[in-house]
């Protein structure tokens, strides 16, 4: 999932720096909660 919505943004990991990174993932751990 993480992969896919990095695609979709027309990024790599590699490409990703630590804050942005920490973003996705708190956004990612608030989806996940309302599952």
């Amino acid at each position: 999932r993480l992969e896919d919505e990095l695609q979709r943004q027309g990024k790599r990991l590699g490409d990703v720096d630590l804050v942005e990174m920490d973003e996705i993932w708190n956004a990612i751990k608030g989806m996940t909660k309302l599952e």
